[in-house]
């Protein structure tokens, strides 16, 4: 018997080489001997579900539930319990919601209480929700989502709330060891930065007036619809996850004033919402600035994309020699002219908006050291550009719409993996005086210069360093 399993066992019952008491006792025996929680669960949730009422059941039962140290195999024996054996075990279920903290433990019971209408559940359930409710000291429905919150990330539980806890929102988004904000019952702001989690509960829409959410650098990959529920909220920081797709119900977050999805580099093109975010709400603050109505929604899109607002740059301030620069330039009518953004040591963005193609009277865009594979191929359509810097990103070919850009004098595409110079630029190289040698077109073109006039050693200098 020594090599059973809870899945042979319940084959056996299944076809009944073991009746109900010897597969009971069979499964006892298991979890006593077991030190492994999950083979401990699996069989607390086996004889619950062969139907085994016996009051020798229900008293080991009642032992895991009360004293096991393990919070999954208490909750499973809450679970049983809670189908099988309701009135009888209604004072051990209400002894664990009194003194019981494991959110494991609250949470399931929770759940189980959720498929009956039974008087006892509904008494059981009335004082798990207060028992949650004085836990964390908010309403009913966000103290629901901190226990999602807590049974969800390893390290948070009641200790870790109450201590990283403040009064004030300031102390929450400028800090990152501050966790949460409260007000008469309300989270304003929260802050999951770095917590490592992979997904953002679906209760998450209960915060009806959260104002601040900061979920950077992180692993989620998607949101919940549900974060369209958040009508108050101002700040929403998703800088540094996994994001490969946003949902639609964003374009509901209409107090939204701040908005971060830089270094999200697996999201391919910007979605819906975020243009209309963009456009209807970020755009305001650019417009004050002098910025005409179109433009300022391209400013708002470069914005989000590198997690901080876009300032405005004095006429004469030269970026050359900057090691980072988030900054755009206007001409007397209110157009850009220049936009000028990057970061030595740190990437933001994969994605360049198409919507800057618009920018008709555009002389300078610098984004070097960022991450773009591409470049949009309107991008030709930039007919006052007159310098290009796309430095350290990862292009793998000289983009051919350049080939447009006539009034383009200085380009730079050093460190980029392109391998081979294009056919279609050769002509463009011929127009300088080549008597000099290519030191030339190559300082122009590619930023760095030349050891040599041969035209093959072009490509070394493409490869990513």
């Amino acid at each position: 018997m020594s090599t059973l399993t809870s899945e042979k066992i319940h084959s056996f019952v299944l076809e009944n080489k073991f009746n109900i008491n010897s597969a009971t006792e069979l499964l006892i025996s298991l979890i006593e001997a077991s030190d492994d929680k999950n083979i401990r669960v699996n069989c607390i949730e086996l004889m619950g579900s062969i139907a085994n009422k016996s009051i020798n059941l229900f008293n080991t039962l009642e032992n895991y539930l009360i004293s096991d140290e393990s919070p999954l195999v208490r909750a499973a024996a809450a679970k049983v319990i809670i189908r099988n054996f309701l009135i009888k075990g209604f004072n051990s279920l209400s002894w664990t919601i009194q003194h019981g903290n494991s959110s494991v433990v609250l949470k399931s019971m929770l759940d189980n209480f959720k498929d009956s209408s039974n008087k006892y559940t509904k008494i059981l359930r009335n004082k798990l929700l207060k028992k949650v409710i004085s836990l964390y000291g908010v309403v009913q429905n966000e103290a629901l989502f901190l226990l999602d919150l807590d049974v969800q990330v390893s390290f948070f539980n009641i200790d870790y709330f109450r201590m990283y806890l403040s009064n004030f929102v300031k102390g929450v988004i400028s800090n990152n060891y501050m966790m949460c904000s409260i007000k008469n019952g309300h989270i304003k702001a929260l802050n999951l930065n770095n917590w490592g989690i992979s997904k953002v509960p679906e209760s998450i829409g209960y915060l009806s007036k959260l104002k601040y959410l900061i979920l950077s650098n992180n692993k989620i990959k998607e949101l919940p619809a549900s974060i369209g529920l958040l009508n108050q909220l101002k700040t929403l920081d998703l800088g540094n996850c996994q994001i490969i797709s946003l949902p639609d119900s964003l374009r509901e977050l209409k107090m939204l004033k701040k908005l971060s999805i830089d270094r999200n580099f697996e999201l391919k093109s910007l979605p819906e919402p975020i243009l209309l975010i963009a456009k209807n709400i970020i755009s305001e603050k650019y417009v004050h600035e002098g910025v005409v109505q179109y433009e300022a929604f391209i400013l708002s899109l470069l914005e989000i994309l590198c997690g901080r607002k876009i300032e405005k740059a004095n006429f004469n301030d030269n970026f050359l020699n900057r090691e980072k620069a988030w900054h755009y330039k206007l001409n007397e009518n209110g157009q850009v002219v220049g936009i000028y953004i990057f970061n030595k040591n740190k990437p933001q963005f994969s994605i360049l908006p198409e919507q800057i193609c618009n920018l008709k009277f555009l002389k300078e865009l610098y984004i070097p050291n960022q991450a773009l594979k591409s470049i949009p191929n309107s991008m030709g359509e930039l007919k006052s550009l007159r310098k290009l810097n796309l430095r350290n990103n990862k292009l793998d070919k000289i983009p051919k719409c350049i080939k447009k850009l006539n009034k383009l004098i200085d380009l730079k595409l050093a460190g980029n993996r392109i391998k081979e110079i294009s056919d279609w630029i050769k002509p463009i190289l011929n127009k300088y005086d080549l008597d000099r040698g290519l030191d030339e077109p190559k300082k122009r073109f590619f930023g760095i210069p030349f050891i040599d006039g041969d035209t093959k050693i072009f490509t070394s200098y493409f490869k990513q360093t």
